[in-house]
């Protein structure tokens, strides 16, 4: 499970600037935080529970979320601007984490 111990301040630095980035690259983020990638996704898993992969993968679903569900944007905008390589790409992880479509999940929020 995760660490017990206090996470270290460049970790919680980095994870905010992944946090403020609507696609960030991982390597550059280690690296800006002098850790190489490896170390840095080993690490991050053991403080937060869930590999960066996952961390980017729910960031992404809950940015597209509060969009469909916030504003008139196409889907297809909103995925683009939430780091998607297009709209069935977006279509297919919110289905899967959510359980619904994205046309269902902003049916259901008006």
């Amino acid at each position: 499970g995760p660490s017990r111990g206090a996470t270290p301040d460049w970790l919680m630095a980095a994870r905010h600037e992944i946090d403020d980035s609507p696609l960030p690259r991982v390597a550059e983020v280690a690296a800006r935080h002098a850790v190489h990638p490896v170390y840095f996704a080993r690490t991050f898993r053991s403080h937060f529970g869930w590999s960066v992969t996952e961390y980017l993968r729910w960031r992404r679903i809950r940015r597209a979320a509060a969009a469909i569900s916030g504003t008139t944007s196409t889907l297809s905008s909103i995925a683009a601007e939430a780091g998607y390589s297009d709209h069935a790409h977006m279509c297919r992880e919110f289905r899967r984490s959510t359980g619904r479509s994205p046309g269902d999940f902003r049916d259901r929020s008006a």
